[in-house]
């Protein structure tokens, strides 16, 4: 089994460094795209892999990722997040207008105020 081969160089040129630096020098930039930036000025500065992964305190793939962000989409690649699909589907509008109705009517006879025992169907269901 052979070696993998040497990634690419990161290729930095000075306007890419002076944003990098600036990005890691603003004490109001995001920590995400400060250590970002440090992973890529890593290799720069005539740092490998290992010192690089030592000096940011990220993991082997972690750097590799950013590293190759960059080289495929530059300062800007490394200061977006890629785009993922919602969590959780909205709430049916029925469902809401249900449970609104539900909390402004009056609690069932027996109790004084609404409570999570009181409630019809407790967490999992709202009325129709």
């Amino acid at each position: 089994m052979g070696r993998k081969p040497a990634r690419q160089p990161t290729g930095l040129s000075d306007g890419d460094r002076r944003r990098l630096e600036d990005v890691v020098g603003n004490p109001r930039s995001l920590q995400k795209h400060v250590w970002r930036a440090r992973i890529v000025l890593g290799p720069g500065s005539g740092c490998g892999l290992v010192e690089t992964m030592r000096r940011t305190g990220m993991s082997k793939p972690t750097v590799r990722r950013w590293r190759d962000r960059f080289l495929e989409a530059g300062v800007d690649g490394l200061l977006r997040d890629a785009t993922r699909p919602p969590g959780k589907k909205p709430v049916p509008e029925d469902r809401v207008k249900a449970l609104a109705a539900l909390a402004v009517s009056p609690p069932p006879e027996h109790v004084s105020h609404w409570t999570l025992k009181a409630w019809p169907g407790r967490w999992g269901t709202c009325p129709p």
